[in-house]
């Protein structure tokens, strides 16, 4: 059995290494290491989680893939949204989503993901003229771009021209679910909460069978960073009934996370009161 210099050193000197698979990372869990050595194991076996997660995404996508999860996984794996700058490559993103579109021009969810990529990457100009090839190619979506626009605009400073769009598109779209939370994100993303709580709450509303939970999970979010406990466990239960109303879901590690944060908020409301 190793110690934890000889383990270290090893994952040190194979970190980029192929022969260094998650599972024998999961292998070294097992052994007698101390609380440092593990969190460096854990760690390595996300970056390479993430790197697997990318590689199948790519070969599902470019078998033709358009389901929406199989793209979010590869915007995962190269670090889409997160904030740390050296753990994300959005250049080899847009690099890949751009010739992805050349030779999969009927792909709605590629445009949109090249579109995202850009304005998450501040190529403001870029996304604009992509925008423009979006406009002629789905015409039909024309909402949805226009959605895209418009936070272009606000990272432009056009604040209440932004928001008055929203608010316009948001009021002639009620029953339109994508519409809905898009405009509910990027109130979120400019940190008017307020506005954003409501969008999401016509989101879930817009929705009918096999409800998902997108729009209640981003309410929990808000009301996390608002101190508002109260309003986070309503949105905590109304998730659990999804679960078992929609899905007939009573247990299970999905539950578990919603009870354990019930239990947490319900703690938090009853230091508040005493």
């Amino acid at each position: 059995m190793r110690d934890d210099k000889e383990v270290l050193d090893y994952l040190w000197d194979n970190w980029d290494s192929q022969e260094l698979t998650i599972d024998q990372l999961i292998a070294f869990v097992k052994e007698e290491l101390s609380e440092d050595t593990l969190s460096e194991i854990w760690h390595l076996v996300s970056l390479k989680s993430m790197e697997n997660t990318a590689f199948y995404a790519k070969k599902a996508i470019e078998k033709g893939s358009e389901l929406s999860f199989v793209h979010d996984n590869l915007l995962f794996g190269f670090g889409f949204g997160n904030n740390d700058f050296k753990k994300r490559d959005l250049n080899a993103l847009v690099t890949y989503y751009r010739n992805h579109v050349e030779s999969k021009p009927n792909s709605l969810i590629s445009m949109r993901c090249l579109i995202e990529i850009l304005t998450e990457n501040r190529r403001y100009i870029e996304a604009i003229n992509t925008l423009i090839e979006a406009k002629t190619a789905f015409p039909q979506k024309r909402e949805m771009w226009e959605v895209y626009e418009t936070w272009i605009q606000w990272c432009d400073g056009e604040k209440d021209e932004a928001r008055a769009r929203w608010e316009y598109l948001s009021n002639h779209n009620l029953d339109d679910y994508l519409i809905q939370l898009m405009i509910a994100d990027n109130y979120a993303k400019a940190s008017e909460y307020d506005p954003a709580l409501e969008k999401y709450e016509r989101a879930f509303k817009a929705q009918h069978e096999k409800r998902k939970i997108d729009s209640l999970i981003c309410q929990v979010q808000i009301y996390d960073i608002l101190g508002r406990t109260d309003k986070a466990l309503v949105s905590v239960k109304r998730i659990q009934e999804v679960f078992l109303k929609d899905y007939g879901i009573e247990k299970g590690p999905e539950v578990n996370v919603w009870k354990e944060k019930e239990k947490i908020l319900l703690k938090s409301l009853e230091e508040s009161n005493s």
